[in-house]
Protein backbone atom coordinates (compact mmCIF):
# COMPACT_ATOMS: atom_id res chain seq x y z
CA UNK A 1 0.00 0.00 0.00
CA UNK A 2 2.72 2.63 1.21
CA UNK A 3 5.03 2.03 -2.62
CA UNK A 4 1.58 2.32 -4.60
CA UNK A 5 1.28 6.05 -2.54
CA UNK A 6 4.28 7.19 -3.48
CA UNK A 7 3.87 5.92 -6.87
CA UNK A 8 0.71 8.60 -7.10
CA UNK A 9 2.38 10.86 -5.60
CA UNK A 10 4.94 11.25 -8.14
CA UNK A 11 2.57 10.84 -10.71
CA UNK A 12 0.66 13.86 -9.07
CA UNK A 13 3.55 15.72 -9.23
CA UNK A 14 4.73 15.18 -12.82
CA UNK A 15 1.35 16.22 -14.28
CA UNK A 16 1.26 19.69 -12.09
CA UNK A 17 1.82 23.01 -14.72
CA UNK A 18 4.79 23.62 -12.89
CA UNK A 19 6.23 19.97 -13.40
CA UNK A 20 5.58 20.42 -16.86
CA UNK A 21 7.12 24.05 -17.32
CA UNK A 22 10.38 22.23 -15.85
CA UNK A 23 10.03 19.43 -18.44
CA UNK A 24 10.04 21.88 -20.96
CA UNK A 25 13.40 23.70 -19.86
CA UNK A 26 15.97 21.76 -22.43
CA UNK A 27 18.62 24.21 -22.37
CA UNK A 28 20.14 26.73 -19.81
CA UNK A 29 20.86 30.35 -20.97
CA UNK A 30 24.79 29.52 -20.79
CA UNK A 31 23.87 26.58 -23.51
CA UNK A 32 22.35 29.27 -25.31
CA UNK A 33 25.23 31.16 -25.16
CA UNK A 34 27.62 28.85 -26.21
CA UNK A 35 25.73 27.70 -29.43
CA UNK A 36 25.41 31.43 -30.71
CA UNK A 37 29.21 31.75 -30.16
CA UNK A 38 30.01 28.43 -31.83
CA UNK A 39 27.46 29.51 -34.97
CA UNK A 40 29.16 32.77 -34.86
CA UNK A 41 32.72 31.10 -35.92
CA UNK A 42 31.81 29.05 -37.68
CA UNK A 43 29.82 31.88 -39.75
CA UNK A 44 32.75 33.68 -39.76
CA UNK A 45 35.30 31.18 -40.57
CA UNK A 46 32.83 30.55 -43.64
CA UNK A 47 32.80 33.64 -45.25
CA UNK A 48 36.12 34.30 -44.17
CA UNK A 49 36.59 31.02 -46.58
CA UNK A 50 34.62 32.50 -49.73
CA UNK A 51 35.46 36.05 -49.97
CA UNK A 52 38.92 36.53 -47.98
CA UNK A 53 42.38 36.13 -49.36
CA UNK A 54 45.72 34.29 -49.17
CA UNK A 55 48.36 35.78 -51.07
CA UNK A 56 51.08 33.64 -53.05
CA UNK A 57 54.26 34.91 -52.61
CA UNK A 58 57.70 34.28 -53.80
CA UNK A 59 61.09 36.06 -52.00
CA UNK A 60 64.56 36.86 -52.87
CA UNK A 61 67.72 39.48 -51.53
CA UNK A 62 68.61 42.50 -52.33
CA UNK A 63 70.27 45.52 -51.51
CA UNK A 64 69.39 49.00 -51.47
CA UNK A 65 71.18 51.56 -53.80
CA UNK A 66 70.42 54.81 -55.75
CA UNK A 67 68.44 54.74 -58.72
CA UNK A 68 70.86 54.34 -61.91
CA UNK A 69 72.85 51.19 -59.93
CA UNK A 70 76.22 51.57 -59.19
CA UNK A 71 79.23 53.09 -61.76
CA UNK A 72 82.59 51.19 -61.22
CA UNK A 73 85.94 53.82 -62.23
CA UNK A 74 88.51 51.62 -64.18
CA UNK A 75 91.21 53.19 -66.52
CA UNK A 76 92.12 52.77 -69.95
CA UNK A 77 96.41 52.47 -69.10
CA UNK A 78 97.78 50.53 -66.48
CA UNK A 79 100.37 50.79 -64.14
CA UNK A 80 101.02 51.40 -60.52
CA UNK A 81 99.04 53.52 -58.42
CA UNK A 82 101.37 56.51 -56.95
CA UNK A 83 98.23 58.16 -55.03
CA UNK A 84 94.36 57.47 -54.22
CA UNK A 85 92.86 60.81 -53.49
CA UNK A 86 89.39 59.30 -52.09
CA UNK A 87 87.92 57.08 -49.36
CA UNK A 88 84.72 55.09 -48.79
CA UNK A 89 81.79 57.66 -48.42
CA UNK A 90 83.66 60.57 -49.98
CA UNK A 91 81.52 63.14 -52.54
CA UNK A 92 83.13 64.07 -55.61
CA UNK A 93 82.67 65.83 -58.37
CA UNK A 94 82.79 65.47 -62.21
CA UNK A 95 86.19 65.52 -63.21
CA UNK A 96 87.71 65.65 -59.85
CA UNK A 97 90.78 63.11 -59.79
CA UNK A 98 90.14 60.37 -57.85
CA UNK A 99 93.14 57.88 -58.41
CA UNK A 100 97.20 58.79 -59.86
CA UNK A 101 99.17 56.23 -61.96
CA UNK A 102 102.70 56.05 -62.30
CA UNK A 103 103.58 57.01 -65.79
CA UNK A 104 107.71 57.01 -65.34
CA UNK A 105 107.97 56.21 -69.26
CA UNK A 106 106.18 59.31 -70.73
CA UNK A 107 108.18 61.24 -67.77
CA UNK A 108 111.36 60.06 -69.12
CA UNK A 109 110.63 61.28 -72.76
CA UNK A 110 109.61 64.49 -71.54
CA UNK A 111 113.09 65.03 -69.79
CA UNK A 112 114.89 63.19 -73.07
CA UNK A 113 113.12 66.43 -75.08
CA UNK A 114 113.63 69.29 -72.52
CA UNK A 115 117.30 68.12 -72.80
CA UNK A 116 117.24 68.48 -76.51
CA UNK A 117 115.68 71.83 -76.48
CA UNK A 118 118.17 72.75 -74.36
CA UNK A 119 121.27 71.92 -76.29
CA UNK A 120 119.33 73.99 -79.81
CA UNK A 121 118.61 76.34 -77.54
CA UNK A 122 122.77 76.73 -76.75
CA UNK A 123 123.27 76.58 -80.37
CA UNK A 124 125.09 79.48 -81.40
CA UNK A 125 123.54 78.85 -85.36
CA UNK A 126 120.67 81.54 -85.34
CA UNK A 127 119.18 79.84 -88.80
CA UNK A 128 115.77 78.63 -89.47
CA UNK A 129 116.49 75.03 -89.01
CA UNK A 130 117.41 75.46 -85.34
CA UNK A 131 113.96 77.58 -85.00
CA UNK A 132 112.00 75.24 -87.12
CA UNK A 133 113.70 72.26 -84.51
CA UNK A 134 112.97 74.35 -81.61
CA UNK A 135 109.08 74.58 -82.20
CA UNK A 136 108.99 70.56 -83.15
CA UNK A 137 110.44 70.02 -79.90
CA UNK A 138 108.17 72.37 -78.06
CA UNK A 139 105.31 70.45 -79.74
CA UNK A 140 106.66 67.24 -78.52
CA UNK A 141 106.43 68.31 -75.27
CA UNK A 142 103.44 69.35 -74.70
CA UNK A 143 101.86 66.66 -76.59
CA UNK A 144 103.70 64.55 -74.07
CA UNK A 145 102.45 66.58 -71.38
CA UNK A 146 99.08 65.98 -72.52
CA UNK A 147 99.32 62.49 -72.71
CA UNK A 148 100.52 62.21 -69.12
CA UNK A 149 97.96 64.18 -67.73
CA UNK A 150 95.49 61.88 -69.00
CA UNK A 151 97.18 58.82 -68.71
CA UNK A 152 98.42 59.27 -64.86
CA UNK A 153 95.22 60.80 -63.42
CA UNK A 154 91.49 59.00 -63.21
CA UNK A 155 89.02 61.27 -63.03
CA UNK A 156 85.29 61.07 -61.89
CA UNK A 157 82.55 60.24 -64.95
CA UNK A 158 80.19 62.13 -62.82
CA UNK A 159 79.27 63.40 -59.17
CA UNK A 160 78.47 60.70 -57.13
CA UNK A 161 79.61 59.15 -53.49
CA UNK A 162 82.04 56.71 -53.30
CA UNK A 163 81.05 52.92 -52.19
CA UNK A 164 84.38 51.30 -52.51
CA UNK A 165 87.69 51.70 -52.81
CA UNK A 166 89.09 48.07 -54.22
CA UNK A 167 92.50 49.20 -54.94
CA UNK A 168 95.83 49.97 -52.80
CA UNK A 169 98.41 52.52 -53.34
CA UNK A 170 101.34 50.48 -54.96
CA UNK A 171 99.25 48.58 -56.37
CA UNK A 172 100.16 47.33 -60.30
CA UNK A 173 96.48 47.56 -62.20
CA UNK A 174 96.24 45.96 -65.77
CA UNK A 175 94.08 48.23 -68.31
CA UNK A 176 90.58 48.26 -67.72
CA UNK A 177 90.51 47.40 -64.29
CA UNK A 178 87.98 48.60 -61.73
CA UNK A 179 89.62 51.02 -59.10
CA UNK A 180 86.41 52.68 -57.58
CA UNK A 181 82.87 52.07 -57.30
CA UNK A 182 80.63 55.49 -56.75
CA UNK A 183 76.28 55.63 -56.67
CA UNK A 184 74.90 58.92 -57.94
CA UNK A 185 74.26 61.78 -56.32
CA UNK A 186 72.74 65.05 -57.24
CA UNK A 187 70.39 66.12 -59.85
CA UNK A 188 71.57 62.37 -61.08
CA UNK A 189 70.07 60.10 -58.86
CA UNK A 190 66.44 59.89 -57.60
CA UNK A 191 65.03 58.04 -54.35
CA UNK A 192 66.49 54.59 -52.93
CA UNK A 193 65.17 51.13 -54.98
CA UNK A 194 66.02 47.93 -54.45
CA UNK A 195 67.56 45.71 -56.20
CA UNK A 196 66.28 42.10 -55.68
CA UNK A 197 67.66 38.58 -56.87
CA UNK A 198 65.24 36.00 -56.85
CA UNK A 199 65.07 32.34 -58.48
CA UNK A 200 64.36 31.50 -62.34
CA UNK A 201 61.69 29.46 -61.45
CA UNK A 202 60.35 31.52 -58.99
CA UNK A 203 61.26 35.32 -60.86
CA UNK A 204 59.71 34.61 -64.24
CA UNK A 205 56.15 35.13 -62.11
CA UNK A 206 57.13 38.39 -61.22
CA UNK A 207 55.35 41.16 -63.31
CA UNK A 208 55.90 44.97 -63.07
CA UNK A 209 53.50 46.68 -61.03
CA UNK A 210 52.99 44.32 -58.41
CA UNK A 211 53.44 44.89 -54.59
CA UNK A 212 56.80 44.04 -52.84
CA UNK A 213 57.28 43.98 -48.93
CA UNK A 214 60.99 44.87 -48.36
CA UNK A 215 62.77 44.10 -45.02
CA UNK A 216 66.45 45.88 -44.59
CA UNK A 217 68.83 43.92 -42.47
CA UNK A 218 69.07 46.86 -39.99
CA UNK A 219 65.35 46.90 -39.08
CA UNK A 220 63.59 44.73 -36.53
CA UNK A 221 61.07 43.13 -39.15
CA UNK A 222 58.81 41.93 -36.13
CA UNK A 223 59.17 45.75 -34.34
CA UNK A 224 58.45 47.99 -37.53
CA UNK A 225 57.18 45.84 -40.09
CA UNK A 226 58.40 46.84 -43.53
CA UNK A 227 58.75 49.03 -46.53
CA UNK A 228 55.98 49.35 -49.06
CA UNK A 229 57.41 48.84 -52.88
CA UNK A 230 56.09 48.28 -56.06
CA UNK A 231 57.87 46.06 -58.51
CA UNK A 232 59.39 48.64 -61.95
CA UNK A 233 61.06 46.02 -63.92
CA UNK A 234 61.75 42.06 -64.15
CA UNK A 235 65.14 41.08 -66.14
CA UNK A 236 63.76 39.18 -69.19
CA UNK A 237 66.90 36.28 -68.68
CA UNK A 238 68.82 35.36 -65.94
CA UNK A 239 71.69 37.40 -65.16
CA UNK A 240 75.00 36.22 -65.26
CA UNK A 241 77.87 37.46 -62.58
CA UNK A 242 79.38 40.18 -64.98
CA UNK A 243 75.90 41.52 -65.54
CA UNK A 244 75.08 41.50 -61.67
CA UNK A 245 78.81 43.53 -61.38
CA UNK A 246 77.74 45.87 -63.24
CA UNK A 247 74.79 46.87 -61.33
CA UNK A 248 76.15 45.74 -58.02
CA UNK A 249 79.93 46.95 -58.53
CA UNK A 250 81.14 44.55 -55.71
CA UNK A 251 82.61 40.80 -56.47
CA UNK A 252 81.41 39.66 -52.75
CA UNK A 253 77.80 40.98 -53.23
CA UNK A 254 77.38 39.16 -56.50
CA UNK A 255 78.68 36.06 -55.04
CA UNK A 256 76.29 36.61 -51.96
CA UNK A 257 72.89 37.60 -53.76
CA UNK A 258 74.33 34.90 -56.83
CA UNK A 259 74.07 32.25 -54.99
CA UNK A 260 76.23 30.66 -57.05
CA UNK A 261 73.65 30.79 -59.98
CA UNK A 262 72.25 32.76 -62.54
CA UNK A 263 68.92 34.82 -61.15
CA UNK A 264 66.24 36.78 -62.53
CA UNK A 265 67.34 40.85 -61.05
CA UNK A 266 63.88 42.50 -59.74
CA UNK A 267 63.82 46.08 -59.27
CA UNK A 268 61.93 47.72 -56.48
CA UNK A 269 60.67 51.34 -56.18
CA UNK A 270 60.15 52.36 -52.69
CA UNK A 271 56.67 54.13 -51.97
CA UNK A 272 57.54 57.27 -50.29
CA UNK A 273 55.61 58.86 -46.94
CA UNK A 274 56.97 62.21 -45.79
CA UNK A 275 55.65 61.46 -42.71
CA UNK A 276 57.97 58.93 -41.73
CA UNK A 277 61.79 59.39 -40.38
CA UNK A 278 63.03 57.21 -43.19
CA UNK A 279 60.97 58.90 -46.12
CA UNK A 280 59.36 55.72 -47.08
CA UNK A 281 55.66 54.01 -46.33
CA UNK A 282 56.05 51.57 -43.69
CA UNK A 283 53.07 48.51 -42.92
CA UNK A 284 53.73 49.80 -39.20
CA UNK A 285 52.41 53.42 -38.20
CA UNK A 286 55.82 55.45 -38.63
CA UNK A 287 58.06 52.88 -39.35
CA UNK A 288 62.08 52.80 -37.33
CA UNK A 289 63.20 55.77 -36.14
CA UNK A 290 66.03 55.76 -38.54
CA UNK A 291 67.04 56.66 -41.86
CA UNK A 292 67.60 54.00 -44.37
CA UNK A 293 70.77 54.23 -45.90
CA UNK A 294 71.99 53.07 -49.31
CA UNK A 295 74.24 49.95 -49.28
CA UNK A 296 71.64 48.38 -46.87
CA UNK A 297 71.32 44.69 -47.69
CA UNK A 298 67.45 43.86 -47.69
CA UNK A 299 65.05 40.49 -48.23
CA UNK A 300 61.88 40.95 -50.35
CA UNK A 301 58.83 39.62 -50.84
CA UNK A 302 56.53 40.10 -54.32
CA UNK A 303 52.68 39.00 -53.96
CA UNK A 304 52.39 36.92 -57.22
CA UNK A 305 48.78 36.51 -57.06
CA UNK A 306 46.19 35.55 -53.59
CA UNK A 307 43.05 33.07 -54.11
CA UNK A 308 40.38 32.43 -51.34
CA UNK A 309 41.00 29.87 -48.51
CA UNK A 310 38.57 27.57 -49.79
CA UNK A 311 40.07 26.93 -52.96
CA UNK A 312 42.93 25.17 -50.89
CA UNK A 313 40.50 22.67 -49.31
CA UNK A 314 38.49 21.90 -52.75
CA UNK A 315 41.34 19.84 -54.02
CA UNK A 316 41.19 17.45 -50.29
CA UNK A 317 37.50 17.28 -50.36
CA UNK A 318 37.70 16.08 -54.01
CA UNK A 319 40.13 13.48 -53.40
CA UNK A 320 38.02 12.58 -50.08
CA UNK A 321 34.78 12.15 -52.01
CA UNK A 322 36.52 10.28 -54.40
CA UNK A 323 37.86 7.53 -52.18
CA UNK A 324 34.49 7.16 -50.80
Amino acid sequence: MRTGVFREVSLQRLSSPEQLDQLMSVTSPRAWLSLIGVTAILITALTWGIFGSIPNTTSGEGILIKSGGVHNISHAIGGQITDIKVEAGDIVRRGEVVVRIDRHELVEQIMDLGEQLERVKSSQEETEARLMREKELNNQMNKLRTELEIQSTVVAPEDGRVIEVKVSRGDFIQPGMQLISMEHVGDTARDLEVVMYVAPEEGKQILPGMTAHISPTTVKKEEYGFIIGRVTSVSEFPETAQGMMVTLGSQELVAKLSKNSDPIEVHVELITDGSTASGYKWSSISGPPIKIDSGTLCTGTVTISSQPPIRLVIPDVKKYLMRN
